[in-house]
């Protein structure tokens, strides 16, 4: 455990162990804390999501972004990624490389492909 959840856990113990040692003042405190305290690990734990779940805009990057493909491709797709769609549903996609005469280049596997704002790998 690293220092500071430690001392943050340390801290709580102590507010607590005053507040149930303060009965008139123990409901009031207790509620405000509970929230604070609530509100602090949602926080937290949203800010620890975003850093596993890390969203790309395929403004700057397509699933695509270095793979190879040359002139005698003519079939080819990425992994599948999780894709966001801009009325943000969450939905399974892949990106794939046609290469015919009436099309060539990359899609979204999915329908509504042109809907996709983000996507990101699938955690390991």
């Amino acid at each position: 455990m690293n220092s500071n959840a430690h001392e943050y856990k340390v801290n709580a113990t102590k507010v607590a162990l005053h507040l149930l040692r303060e009965p008139d003042i123990f409901e009031t405190n207790m509620k405000l804390f509970c929230a604070k305290d609530l509100e602090d690990a949602f926080i937290a734990g949203a800010e620890w999501q975003s850093r596993q779940m890390a969203w790309i805009s395929v403004n700057d990057k397509l699933p695509e972004y270095g793979h190879i493909i040359d002139d005698l491709t003519i079939y080819s797709h990425t992994k599948n990624v999780i894709v966001l769609y801009k009325n943000g549903c969450i939905g399974k996609g892949k990106r794939i490389y046609v290469n015919e005469i009436n099309k060539k280049g990359w899609q979204w596997s999915c329908l509504k492909g042109e809907d996709i704002t983000h996507w990101m790998y699938f955690p390991d």
